[in-house]
């Protein structure tokens, strides 16, 4: 990786990775160049069908590579250093808002040379205000028209701000002059919302630490908002009026709970009960009776809900145990390099070990 203007190789260079191969596609690591700006990273797999890196460095403008099909075995990638942009956060009587994260982000991509494709993600350039309410973020590209600011604080509703010049016309972004941006004057203002309090217990009414309590259309959700509990297992929320909001609370150990909350009215405090996850023992086999090794197990789907960030691996006997399972049916995508994926597959926690076949793949001759 290098510098646009000078050439000079550029050290401790972020890259993401993302592969395909025939048997899916994964989100490989986080790597970064060293002090010549190069990176030599290393796939599970010889036949990859498509590559995505996300290149990032403070100061630069962020890009993103793409390959379909063959797979360079090397590449080289400039970066230009881009502007700063900024502005103050504050309330609705005018006083700063301080710790507020503002992540900025590109809908779509420009173009950056040699191929590749501009993108500030979601994540890359996250900042929080000061006292004063100030932020500013780098390696914004000259032209950030389509640039969506998303906001959020402890004490009021996520707040989404764009650009007044952004193509997409969504009727909940609140819009923002790109020349005071660019002059790092413009301000932007959150409303408070409806106060949620409330704490996650055990099935003996005990307060439980260091639970994830998420609200939105599941635990992965992109405007969801996230509290993690402390020792006396409370959390809150400011949440945007609206009749009603779902709250999903979650640790290792425990199944994962749902529960709907009414907001026409003020809420009291909501209790969320944490039960015992059940396990869900399983075995992996080829279609010869044999045991499958590294297998990645992952739920996906569980009462239409996506909220799962386990994942597992089957050791050498093929066999895999997740503890924390809920009650009922959850759907597992189950893969393997050289097997058919299984995608949706349903598994239910129980007793018994649960075998599960991969088969070898279609083979289509002409």
């Amino acid at each position: 990786v290098l510098d646009e203007a000078t050439g000079r190789p550029l050290e401790n260079v972020g890259l993401q990775v993302n592969y395909c191969d025939d048997s899916g596609c994964r989100y490989l690591g986080a790597f970064q160049t060293d002090a010549t700006g190069q990176k030599e990273i290393q796939f599970p797999s010889e036949k990859l069908t498509s590559l995505s890196i996300a290149i990032n460095r403070e100061g630069y403008v962020p890009q993103a590579i793409d390959w379909n099909g063959a797979v360079p075995p090397n590449a080289t990638v400039k970066l230009n250093k881009g502007i700063e942009i900024g502005g103050v956060l504050q309330d609705e009587e005018g006083k700063p808002v301080a710790g507020a994260k503002v992540d900025p982000y590109s809908s779509g991509g420009f173009i950056a040379g040699q191929g590749a494709v501009g993108r500030i993600s979601k994540g890359v350039r996250v900042t929080t205000t000061d006292a004063a309410g100030k932020w500013s973020v780098s390696g914004v590209p000259a032209r950030f028209d389509n640039m969506t600011f998303e906001v959020t604080h402890p004490r009021f509703p996520q707040a989404t701000f764009a650009t007044d010049q952004h193509e997409i016309n969504a009727t909940d972004w609140i819009r923002v002059p790109v020349k005071d941006l660019a002059a790092k004057k413009s301000v932007m203002v959150l409303k408070r919302g409806i106060a949620l309090k409330g704490r996650v217990v055990d099935e003996k009414g005990h307060p439980v630490a260091d639970v994830k309590v998420t609200d939105g259309e599941g635990a992965n959700y992109s405007g969801a908002q996230t509290f993690i509990t402390k020792a006396d297992g409370q959390f809150e929320f400011s949440l945007a009026r609206k009749p009603s909001v779902k709250l999903f609370a979650m640790k290792e150990g425990f199944a994962p709970t749902v529960q709907q909350v009414n907001l026409a009215s003020p809420p009291g405090d909501v209790e969320l009960k944490l039960t015992k996850g059940r396990a869900l023992k399983g075995r992996v086999m080829d279609s010869n009776g044999k045991p499958v090794a590294g297998v990645m197990v992952a739920p996906e789907e569980w009462n239409g809900h996506r909220i799962f960030s386990w994942r597992g691996r089957t050791d050498a006997e093929g066999r895999f145990e997740w503890t924390s399972a809920p009650e009922g049916t959850t759907e597992f995508s189950i893969l393997k390099e050289g097997y058919q994926a299984l995608r949706d597959y349903r598994l239910t926690p129980g007793e018994d070990e649960k075998i599960v076949t991969l088969q070898a793949p279609s083979r289509i001759l002409g």
